[in-house]
């Protein structure tokens, strides 16, 4: 073992591109932008499928979630998958979880070897939050579809578990373990509901009103299209600012975080490597998009940040994925991967500045359109070039330079050259995971049959947590649940 402890900061749903560090001018993360100052920054960085459960599965295994299971949030994958914590466990670390992972099923270590504060999400099937009374106004509004319910001033469910999970963790870090540490604290900010601290969305108000800009891009890619919803631009302001509130918040929260980290480090006299990332982003409005489930860049690309004591600031402008971080923290350690792991060590680079050389990094997404085709969504992004392509709509595919484009509105003709070294990526990618999509298609049948046993077992959940009562009412002005309806925009 090499003699440095490690800390991960995970948040949800937090979106590359709304930091400081990473360049916008109105967001407030005075706490990242420190960490960016002294760490790597990983800025092209992207999940290995923009939703939670998928995304977390690939991130502790270093596998693509096709290859697990994984497919949705209701997909649980089995134990004998190894992942990075294994790892680090045999090398003597104590692995500890602190709040967040969104691991579904019966079996929540997955490597970790405790836990010291609950999860926000049911582990088991059938206790879906719309069905949960502990959640109150807000139980919808924590899904995709119906994220528009609830936008508004206020306090919630998702800001009360983080308070709590912050606490906890600070906590633990003053209590000053013995054994190495590799703690995960898992917040769920700035995930949706759009509720956020007033005082913070009254100072975001005129910001987000005076760069407000309504982006008419139409892909003419179907899969794509079927998720715009439609608000108006009051509206879109209000969430906008509630999203800023809770980035700025969780901001705060990770400063308090990493405060105590070096406070712990300093009282054993230990080096540590401090982590920073989010499973996927949020396109907040952008382009009619909200929350995730997309490859533009607002929802697939995601900030990670590795900050290790004694090594000088960097950014890595190639582009990485979430599967990198598990082969990364065991090459820094010492550690043993998976064996299976297809994420990048990039220790060599971090610690010694050799050269990495670029390699394509991939994002999948299986999806159901309205009426009920099922597709396979790859992203492929190699150098500057971003390629999307879904199956069954190949004379869709999107072509975006980003270098150039860096707003993805403009899609490159279907003739331009650097097609045909994407294309075959993609199609490969695609016809690889077909198998995959036929289990996808089974596996349905079984997690309704698990649901209706879940159901029965609400009370049993062995790591859910339960909101206080004084924050399970929506906010005063915001529209309560229902009230809004959901419109899809098609080509």
């Amino acid at each position: 073992m090499s003699g440095f402890e490690i800390l991960i900061y995970m948040s949800d749903q937090h979106g590359a591109g709304v930091n400081g560090f990473m360049g916008d001018p109105v967001a407030r993360t005075p706490n990242l932008d420190r960490l960016a100052g002294e760490g790597a920054v990983f800025r092209q960085a992207y999940t290995a499928c923009p939703l939670c459960v998928p995304a977390r599965a690939a991130l502790v295994t270093s596998r693509y979630p096709s290859e697990l299971g994984v497919f949705g949030n209701n997909d649980a994958f089995s134990s004998q998958n190894s992942s990075f914590l294994h790892g680090l466990g045999r090398a003597g670390y104590e692995t500890v979880l602190c709040g967040r992972m969104h691991f579904v099923g019966e079996e929540q270590a997955h490597g970790f070897e405790k836990r010291v504060a609950r999860d926000f999400s049911p582990s088991l099937w059938g206790n879906p939050s719309e069905k949960r009374p502990q959640m109150g106004d807000f139980g919808r509004s924590l899904y995709q579809k119906w994220c528009l319910e609830i936008i508004g001033e206020g306090d919630s469910p998702v800001r009360a578990y983080d308070r709590y999970v912050t606490q906890r963790g600070i906590e633990y870090l003053e209590s000053t373990p013995e054994r190495p540490q590799a703690l995960v604290i898992g917040t769920y900010g700035p995930h949706f509901p759009y509720v956020g601290d007033p005082e913070r969305m009254a100072y975001y108000r005129p910001r987000i009103r005076n760069a407000y800009s309504e982006e008419k891009v139409n892909y003419l890619m179907e899969a794509a299209e079927a998720k715009r919803q439609r608000i108006g631009q009051e509206e879109l302001v209000e969430l906008r600012c509630a999203y800023y509130a809770m980035v700025e918040e969780m901001d705060q929260q990770l400063g308090q975080v990493y405060d105590s980290w070096r406070a712990y480090l300093e009282r054993k006299g230990t080096k540590g490597i401090f982590v920073y990332l989010s499973d996927h982003g949020d396109q907040i409005g952008i382009k009619s998009f909200f929350g995730k489930q997309t490859f533009l860049e607002y929802s697939a690309k995601i900030p990670m940040i590795i900050q290790i004591d004694g090594q000088s600031p960097r950014d890595v402008e190639i582009p990485s994925s979430i599967l990198d971080l598990g082969p990364t923290l065991c090459g820094l350690t010492g550690a043993q991967a998976p064996p299976l792991a297809e994420g990048r060590d990039w220790s060599s680079w971090l610690l010694k500045g050799q050269p990495a050389e670029d390699r394509p990094v991939y994002s999948e997404f299986f999806d159901r359109l309205p009426d009920g085709r099922e597709t396979i969504g790859i992203m492929v992004r190699q150098g500057t070039w971003k390629y999307i392509s879904y199956t069954g709509f190949g004379e869709q595919d999107l072509l975006f330079d980003l270098r150039q484009d860096p707003w993805e509105l403009r899609d490159l003709p279907q003739d331009h050259p650097q097609r045909k070294a994407l294309a075959p990526l993609a199609r490969e990618a695609q016809k690889s995971r077909m198998p995959a999509m036929r289990r996808w298609s089974e596996q349905r049948r079984d997690a309704a049959y698990l649901a209706e046993w879940g159901a029965g077992y609400r009370d049993r959940d062995p790591v859910l947590w339960e909101p206080p009562v004084q924050v399970r009412r929506a906010p005063l002005g915001s529209k309560p649940p229902c009230a809004r309806q959901r419109t899809h925009h098609h080509p």
